[in-house]
């Protein structure tokens, strides 16, 4: 049993790694499996189909991110400034395991012939989503407190807060390159980048 887990975790390992590259379209069951160091009858004997693989690697990524952030966004004793902090923090320590994710997903959106689809399908609105949360409901209403909501909105502050995130992961090469960093110093600066995204979107919502 522990040397099938093995073999079966070294195989999603290595989808992660070629579906990631090469995007849905692009992957090839036989890279998938030389990679894992199995043959391809292995690999369908695990998943059955390239299909089955792909949705089991994008099911089992958004369910640890939401495992990840759900727990405190909708814990009704940490405060708003803590969420933001905790958010932006979990966001980026998830994005650096999963440094890919951003371009590929924004790859399949773009090439995938049914996007609408593949969105409903992984990221699906659920009871925990983050416009249902706790979170949000203490943005909404801290806006209003402070007479904000006729400039902005709790869907404002998250757009922004989850692109400043998401960005610097997504463009990490291009920003490399511009600025003359290497990968260490580009992940000190994205480090001390959180302290900042935090501060700003403090800033916008008159909590600091």
């Amino acid at each position: 049993m522990e040397k099938e887990l093995m073999t079966e975790e070294r195989i999603k390992r290595s989808a992660r790694n070629v579906f990631s590259r090469k995007g849905f379209a692009g992957a090839r069951i036989s890279e998938i499996a030389n990679s894992a160091g199995v043959k391809n009858a292995m690999v369908h004997y695990y998943f059955r189909s390239k299909q089955s693989l792909f949705d089991t690697i994008m099911k089992e990524t958004v369910m640890k991110l939401r495992s990840i952030i759900n727990p405190f966004i909708n814990d009704e004793q940490t405060s708003l400034e803590e969420k933001i902090d905790l958010t932006i923090e979990k966001i980026h320590i998830f994005l650096l395991d999963n440094q890919d994710l951003p371009m590929f997903i924004l790859n399949e959106l773009q090439t995938n012939t049914n996007p609408e689809n593949f969105i409903s399908l992984y990221f699906n609105p659920m009871e925990d989503n983050i416009s249902n949360s706790i979170f949000f409901k203490q943005m909404e209403t801290h806006i209003k407190e402070q007479k904000l909501d006729n400039v902005i909105s709790a869907n404002h502050v998250f757009i922004n807060l989850f692109a400043m995130s998401v960005f610097p992961h997504l463009s990490s090469k291009l920003l490399m390159n511009l600025l003359e960093l290497d990968e260490q110093e580009y992940h000190l600066l994205i480090m001390e980048g959180q302290k900042l995204e935090s501060l700003w979107i403090k800033k916008i919502l008159n909590l600091e």
